[in-house]
């Protein structure tokens, strides 16, 4: 086949949106970006368009790869081949092309999260060299029941510093760089050593960005207490945060069926 590749650095924000979005149609789970996606991929997850890469086949796009970078270590943050091109080759292409590109800026260590689900996307990863380091989860609560305590909220700036001292070794959404990145509707709040990182969707949705962990005791209490004071809402913890790191807080979630 007659591939090319191009760097993302082309293109415009609404026009790397498309590329995304029509190279996950129809995929495991569904993803659909829009420009400003984009943008707050740039700012928060370190997204390197210079070192992604677009197939073009005869000029035209058919295959997308994202990479996010940080010092030497770099994330396989996106990959995608259009529908029409799956199960032709395209993706072990790419994958060899994107590999050779990390060597070649002198890149240490390559991370990528998967659906476990997508068994397509498992063996080829598998069969270029990645190994399972372990099991992210997420949960969801629709308007939990919560008990007041007393918290307070910090300057997010103050916490993500923390939890890199902490905790350096996260899975890259949720890691104190990223959180360090992201944009001003992050909140953070502290309950003892355990800080708690939420962004809030207008009424409706608080989403966990990010978690600094003190005692399980007080992980319950912070979240019991904001349940309290931002009621109403469907809480979630997107599946991005290590089995290891968040399984006790199963009891009074609803387990979502999504895992990287």
């Amino acid at each position: 086949m007659n591939l090319t590749l191009q760097s993302l650095l082309e293109y415009d924000l609404p026009a790397i949106a498309d590329l995304f979005n029509r190279s996950f149609e129809g995929y495991i789970v569904p993803a659909q970006l829009k420009a400003l996606s984009i943008h707050h991929l740039l700012r928060r997850e370190a997204l390197d368009l210079s070192a992604s890469r677009v197939v073009l086949y005869e000029g035209e796009p058919v295959a997308v790869a994202f990479i996010n970078g940080r010092g030497r270590v770099c994330r396989l943050g996106a990959f995608g081949v259009f529908k029409d091109w799956r199960g032709k080759g395209v993706g072990r292409w790419l994958m060899e092309q994107v590999i050779a590109g990390a060597k070649a800026r002198g890149d240490s260590k390559m991370r990528l999260e998967v659906i476990e689900q997508n068994l397509p996307a498992v063996n080829l990863y598998r069969s270029m060299g990645f190994q399972t380091v372990q099991r992210l989860i997420g949960f969801r609560g629709e308007n939990p029941v919560g008990a007041p305590a007393p918290y307070s909220e910090v300057d997010p700036l103050v916490s993500a510093r923390r939890l890199i001292q902490h905790a350096p070794n996260l899975p890259w959404q949720v890691s104190g760089e990223t959180l360090l990145a992201s944009n001003p509707n992050l909140h953070a709040f502290q309950y003892g050593e355990t800080s708690l990182f939420v962004e809030f969707f207008g009424s409706e949705t608080a989403l966990l960005r990010g978690m600094l962990q003190g005692t399980k005791e007080e992980v319950q209490t912070l979240f019991r207490a904001l349940f309290v004071d931002y009621p109403g809402r469907n809480w979630r913890v997107v599946a991005i945060f290590p089995e290891l790191l968040v399984q006790d807080m199963r009891k009074g979630w609803v387990i979502q069926n999504e895992t990287p």
